[in-house]
């Protein structure tokens, strides 16, 4: 794969991308009976035109890593 933007062709930077939550991750169906599983978000980001691509977990396993734990209302 090229290092290079799917638009423009420029030269691509490699990050991670910044907000004030991690990503959140919710087994289909069980969204409110589960503890979030987090990982960080890494990608390839262009900074010619802003096009964000390759958007991917840094560490997949944390996802799964654990049992679920059940929430108890």
């Amino acid at each position: 794969m090229d290092n290079v933007c799917e638009y423009c062709a420029t030269k691509v930077v490699k990050g991670t991308l910044v907000t004030p939550y991690a990503v959140q991750f919710y087994p289909e169906g069980e969204e409110m009976k589960l503890k979030p599983k987090r990982s960080q978000v890494i990608c390839d980001a262009c900074p010619q035109c802003g096009h964000i691509q390759n958007i991917r977990l840094k560490n997949p396993e944390n996802i799964m890593k654990y049992r679920y734990t059940i929430l108890d209302d």
